[in-house]
């Protein structure tokens, strides 16, 4: 099977949107060198400030963990993945 390399941009962003007393925290990653839109890995919105980011970030973490050691097949192309970087907002980089 061919083996392509893949690499993956993980941008975390967190933001609060005051003016529906809402809390607001999303992971978007996108594909280096793709024309795909960025895409939502993970989401919570709430009353309240996250209690507790290891929670929120836990399937997050565990898909992107088995995604870098099995990589990535489609359509019977077998790639690698690799994070290229995270990108922060300034409350965000406090999680990362």
């Amino acid at each position: 099977m061919p083996t392509r390399s893949w690499s993956s941009v993980v941008a975390i962003q967190c933001g609060c949107i005051a003016a529906i007393q809402k809390f607001f925290y999303a992971v978007v990653a996108t594909t280096v060198q793709s024309q795909l839109e960025p895409f939502v890995v993970g989401l919570y919105c709430g009353k309240t400030k996250l209690v507790d980011i290891f929670e929120y970030l836990d399937d997050f973490v565990k898909d992107l963990s088995k995604l870098l050691s099995d990589g990535i097949t489609e359509n019977e192309v077998h790639g690698d993945v690799a994070v290229d970087c995270f990108v922060c907002d300034a409350p965000a980089c406090a999680y990362v």
